[in-house]
């Protein structure tokens, strides 16, 4: 089986999973590119960069699933995904900054209840 990252700048992820996530300060484009980074050095992706359905694209909080993989290959593919991701997701930058706080908690838990599904930890 191989080790599974957590690379998120979701809280709730963070305090959860506090020996597997990656905190990243900023938004999901800052995720995206600390993911990038991970795949440079053999890292896979386990799920995709974006969320499940376009309107939560305005969800300020992301968190990636990476696995580690034996050989030292980059694998293109993922790099263009997260790429793409962050092509589509930039255009959403001003309205992760108008988010209210009263509603962060509840875009938290959605990134967080994405990822327990992912994991099979419900």
């Amino acid at each position: 089986m191989r080790k599974k990252i957590l690379i998120t700048n979701n809280p709730m992820v963070i305090e959860r999973y506090p020996d597997r996530a990656l905190k990243v300060d900023g938004t999901p484009l800052n995720v995206l590119q600390k993911a990038m980074e991970y795949v440079m050095n053999g890292y896979v992706l386990f799920c995709s960069p974006l969320p499940p359905n376009a309107s939560l694209f305005k969800n300020p909080y992301r968190t990636l699933v990476l696995e580690s993989k034996k050989s030292e290959e980059v694998k293109g593919s993922d790099l263009l995904l997260l790429q793409n991701a962050s092509t589509k997701l930039f255009g959403y930058a001003k309205k992760w900054e108008e988010v209210k706080p009263e509603v962060l908690k509840d875009y938290a838990f959605l990134d967080f209840d994405f990822l327990s599904n992912l994991l099979g930890s419900r």
